[in-house]
């Protein structure tokens, strides 16, 4: 569900996913070990709950504004992708927050796991996603974009989430997304025909809003790029945009966006 970098504007990532997504994958570079274990702790901050809380809620909705109002910076991109998104998701049933500790006085990494259910599927698929949470100084709180992480940020992000107790949790939800998965093939189809129909989605509302943008040829003048007027050759037909479908036919892990599952 929530996308784990960028890709290029009109190329999505085959993530409109709820597999389970931790930061600091295998094949990263690991820094070297705190020196003590920073502890990953069941939540007890109403403020946390209530950001999480107003982020899932606004996620179900496709309510971009919302999203906006919490997050410190969110993309056109990352805009699209969850008024999209929210287009396939029915309600969340659950989920529960853990936190550790920021590199900073006032940040807090968290831990959410949740289930979640799309429309006309009653399975509870579950997923995790970490967020970077800050006090803007004034006693508010806001998640911070992974684009605007600093090198030390990231490397204490990678370096907490492969704590044991952080492996344990992303694993335990791993286990439990893929026995569903195993048992309703189905519904694993069925994430990776929306996340290709998410994905198609963006990448026209992004050519239109390219197009919109780029000034139209003042009179007597040729369009960019035209060869009106100089060797008249013939132009090639012009491919109708618009939603591509695909099935999926192998197993597919589809993900969401935060630092979008």
């Amino acid at each position: 569900l929530h996308a784990n970098g960028e890709r290029a504007e009109g190329q999505e990532e085959p993530q409109g996913s709820v597999e389970p997504v931790s930061v600091g994958e295998s094949g990263e570079d690991v820094p070297d070990p705190a020196p003590a274990d920073v502890p990953l702790v069941a939540n007890e901050n109403s403020d946390i709950y209530t950001l999480v809380a107003t982020y899932y809620n606004a996620m179900a909705l496709g309510q971009s504004d919302v999203l906006t109002s919490i997050y410190d910076e969110i993309t056109e991109n990352e805009r699209l992708r969850y008024e999209e998104m929210a287009k396939y998701l029915d309600y969340i049933p659950s989920f529960d927050i853990y936190t550790q500790s920021g590199l900073e006085a006032g940040s807090t990494l968290v831990y959410v796991c949740y289930t979640l259910c799309f429309v006309d599927h009653e399975e509870q698929v579950p997923g995790w996603q970490m967020f970077y949470v800050c006090d803007d100084g004034q006693g508010n709180l806001y998640i911070k974009n992974e684009k605007n992480f600093t090198e030390e940020e990231k490397n204490y992000i990678v370096m907490l989430s492969n704590q044991a107790d952080v492996v344990d949790l992303n694993n335990r939800v791993t286990v439990e997304y893929n026995n569903l998965m195993e048992e309703n093939p189905k519904l694993l189809a069925y994430i990776a025909e929306f996340g290709a129909q998410v994905d198609a989605a963006i990448g026209v509302a992004l050519a239109a809003q390219n197009a919109e943008a780029t000034p139209a040829p003042e009179e007597g003048q040729s369009p960019e790029g035209s060869t009106e007027g100089t060797d008249n050759q013939p132009q090639e037909p012009a491919v109708e945009s618009g939603p591509q479908y695909a099935t999926a036919t192998t197993t597919v892990n589809v993900r969401s966006s935060d630092s979008e599952q």
